[in-house]
């Protein structure tokens, strides 16, 4: 009996603690994030329908989960399931009206769930921040972000190692397919709009490091291989602090922004000065690609690219009706020290 009332004792004694934590934490201060670290990671397609339109599937990123819902003849919806999938989802497409891919930007993985058992029935490493997928040909295709490409998976062999399509462009972000299964469509988020810095210290012909410390670091400071202008005067509207008198000029020693001009195949300033003596390379500005989905037999190729859609691409998609590919993202504005506003637009492409 002792033993059963010092028991009984202790027992009281944690249920006691246990509401005292629970008032600590109830009464505490409130600190924003305290409880979880959000990662961010980007949505590309966070919600999807099943073929029939029967079911909605939503991923909820902080809780690695996806939602399930049935979808009534109302258009209302009813809670089904919670299905824990991998870290980060950010993407979800219904393969068939029983099963869905979910796209896992932090667990670097595709969870495939079966919706009518409601749980993951198997779990595919695809490669650094994955963000998308598409099905085509017997494969599917996973946007890859961090390799900077797209990987096709056998479905028939998803043990087998997928073919890599290496893209020529930061951050693959988002994928589509013809309405005729023919064509891949792969949008990099980082696309570029062909403008890079002049480094001031070139401009000024001063070596930052000694060879001898580039050396250690593994670094090599270029130099300009010709005469270059001088520094661009002030966009017109923006006027220098009158209290800042160094330099004597008024016009601080920093880098120039250059946009690449196709007509006349040089570095242009918002002066139009040729800077080509300082920059001995051009960079691309391939936005869109083309993918030929290939077969059992065949395996999948870029087949086309299109440029100049925009600097930063969100996603890609092709219209169910007509068939036209549509892209959204940030114009290709021009960089410079005049503030200006870039606002997102659609690009249509009637010739796919």
């Amino acid at each position: 009996m002792r033993f059963l009332r010092q028991d009984r004792f202790i027992s009281i004694r944690v249920v006691q603690a246990t509401l005292l934590v629970a008032a600590l934490l109830l009464f505490a201060p409130d600190r924003a994030g305290a409880g979880y670290v959000h990662f961010e990671a980007p949505h590309v397609h966070p919600i999807a329908l099943t073929p029939s339109g029967a079911r909605l599937l939503v991923v909820n990123t902080p809780d690695a989960t996806l939602e399930m819902f049935a979808v009534e003849l109302d258009g209302s919806l009813q809670p089904l399931r919670t299905i824990p999938v991998g870290l980060e989802p950010v993407t979800v497409k219904a393969r068939t009206e029983s099963e869905a891919w979910v796209v896992n930007y932090l667990s670097d993985t595709i969870s495939i769930v079966d919706l009518d058992q409601g749980v993951t029935v198997r779990t595919i490493s695809v490669g650094d921040e994955p963000t998308d997928v598409v099905f085509a040909a017997g494969k599917a295709f996973v946007a890859v972000s961090q390799e900077d490409a797209v990987k096709a998976f056998n479905l028939a062999a998803l043990d087998q190692a997928p073919q890599q399509i290496d893209l020529f462009g930061v951050r693959t972000q988002a994928l589509a397919v013809s309405n005729d299964g023919s064509r891949v469509y792969a949008v990099v988020r980082d696309s570029g709009n062909q403008t890079t810095v002049v480094n001031g210290a070139l401009i000024r012909n001063v070596q930052l490091w000694d060879a001898l410390s580039q050396g250690r670091a593994g670094i090599i400071f270029p130099r300009c291989n010709g005469a270059h202008p001088t520094y661009p005067p002030l966009p017109a509207g923006i006027a220098r602090n009158a209290a800042l008198t160094d330099p004597a000029d008024g016009i601080p020693k920093v880098g120039v922004i250059v946009q690449w001009d196709a007509a006349t195949a040089s570095w242009r300033d918002d002066a139009f000065q040729n800077w080509n003596p300082c920059l001995a390379v051009r960079l691309p500005d391939h936005d869109l690609f083309v993918i030929n989905p290939g077969d059992s037999s065949t395996p999948a190729a870029v087949v086309d690219q299109v440029d100049h859609l925009g600097t930063t691409l969100f996603d890609v998609t092709v219209n169910p009706g007509n068939g036209p590919v549509h892209s959204s993202g940030y114009p290709n504005c021009v960089t410079s020290l005049k503030p200006m506003a870039c606002n997102s637009e659609i690009s249509r492409l009637l010739w796919f």
